[in-house]
């Protein structure tokens, strides 16, 4: 089971102390950046965060209304379907210095492994010694 992700304000007080910034000025940096990818995004432009990751948006067409057959399941009866509006679709895709400070998947399963807890040693059986 992955470990539980580091929540706001433990990334802010990571961040002040490892900066020397206060926690109210990593704050503002933070919120100023999440407008800007919000406004960048809005014009329907990309955003780079410079090294780790793009931001992508994508239109996804909407649906019309009418009967909707399961293609995997020809004998089965099409279903109505209500229409749907079209939608936004927001992709992040990690950058290449991003994906080089990922673990292997060598080292994870190797800590996997001496985790795991150890089996019981096995009893000798009744009547010997």
């Amino acid at each position: 089971m992955a470990a539980k992700a580091m929540s706001k304000s433990q990334v802010v007080a990571a961040l002040a102390e490892s900066t020397g910034l206060t926690k109210a000025d990593i704050g503002d940096v933070i919120e100023k950046l999440s407008d800007l990818i919000g406004s960048e995004l809005g014009q329907n432009r990309s955003f780079n965060v410079p090294g780790l990751m793009k931001v992508t948006t994508r239109i996804k067409k909407g649906r019309e209304a009418g009967m909707y057959g399961n293609p995997f399941k020809p004998d089965e009866p099409e279903k109505f379907r209500e229409a749907t509006p079209p939608s936004v679709v927001v992709k992040v895709r990690p950058l290449k210095a991003l994906k080089e400070m990922a673990p292997d998947v060598s080292v994870v399963s190797a800590a996997e492994v001496e985790s795991a807890p150890e089996p019981a040693p096995e009893s000798a059986p009744e009547g010997e010694v």
